[in-house]
């Protein structure tokens, strides 16, 4: 069975991937608890033959250090995909010498344990299951039309080679790391975050230069008790709006109510949801007006 797809975009590609490293690097990763919030219902998490391949010296040093993904003194995530990455090592199978050179120490020897001890078997198993889910997934996937309708709302083009990671370890969550990589979770009836996480890549917070937005934010103290950053807050409403309508999920309200709840934003959905489906559905309109609109109601509400 394929595990890889590549499809020609007019200044790039889209590579879709099912592989053994990326798969056993968020699997690791969760189980060091290095992922953050995300995962929390990947069931390997607390699979006790997974948690044996734990060195407990190991997660002691660095466990939760990188939670957020480089809030901490360790670059574990980012370094370790980016290497990945770069190298083309994601193609290969997992090997005791390319687990020691992807990552810095110690995460490499975590890797390395968590692959002889478990992670191998488990692949081989399980691989069968994975790959019929993988290709069930890519044949239902319109890879370049749903990044035109992306290009589209977003109001900015791709280029380069966007790579897209499917994994079982985010367990519905979807990430993002460098400038083109999306991680998601292989599933026949998703899309392993490529069109959540690619707003996220296409946007890229460029948005908030606007001269308006900027003028307007100069200065104001914001306070939340998820979000550390305005910018990442309101992108984060934006895309899961403009992810329900490219997905076609927009017609159950209630569905879309939890996704903005999963995705800590529940406090913009009255405000957020409607005014991106009117810009979803005008004939013209700028995103950065709806964004400027966004922060604006926004801002009133709370003085209420």
């Amino acid at each position: 069975m394929k595990t890889q797809r590549i499809v020609e975009v007019p200044d790039g590609e889209i590579v879709l991937s099912l592989n053994p490293l990326m798969n056993l690097l968020i699997h690791t990763l969760s189980l060091y608890e290095l992922l953050g919030g995300h995962g929390q219902k990947y069931l390997l998490k607390n699979d006790p033959e997974s948690r044996n391949a734990i060195d407990q010296e190991i997660f002691d040093c660095i466990s939760g250090k990188e939670r957020y993904f480089g809030r901490g003194h360790l670059d574990i995530y980012k370094s370790t995909i980016t290497s990945l990455v770069s190298s083309d090592h994601f193609s290969k199978y997992p090997t005791d010498q390319i687990l020691n050179h992807i990552s810095p120490s110690p995460f490499n020897l975590a890797l390395i344990k968590s692959w002889n001890e478990f992670y191998e078997q488990y692949w081989n198993r399980e691989f069968p299951r994975l790959s019929k889910e993988f290709e069930l997934m890519s044949t239902n996937l319109y890879l370049a039309d749903t990044l035109s309708r992306m290009e589209e709302l977003a109001g900015r083009k791709w280029s380069g080679r966007l790579l897209i990671f499917a994994v079982e370890a985010t367990a519905e969550s979807g990430l993002t790391c460098s400038s083109n990589i999306c991680i998601g979770t292989v599933n026949r009836n998703r899309d392993a975050g490529f069109v959540h996480e690619g707003f996220h890549l296409l946007l890229d917070g460029k948005w908030a230069d606007y001269p308006e937005i900027k003028n307007h934010m100069n200065g104001k103290q914001f306070s939340d008790n998820f979000w550390s950053d305005w910018r990442k807050k309101f992108e984060q409403a934006l895309v899961v709006s403009l992810d329900c309508h490219v997905r076609k999920l927009n017609q159950d309200t209630e569905f879309v109510r939890r996704y903005f709840k999963g995705c800590r934003v529940s406090d913009l959905f009255e405000i957020a949801w409607p005014m991106v489906s009117d810009y979803v559905y005008a004939k013209d309109g700028k995103l950065e007006d709806l964004m400027l609109n966004m922060i604006l109601e926004s801002e009133k509400q709370n003085q209420r």
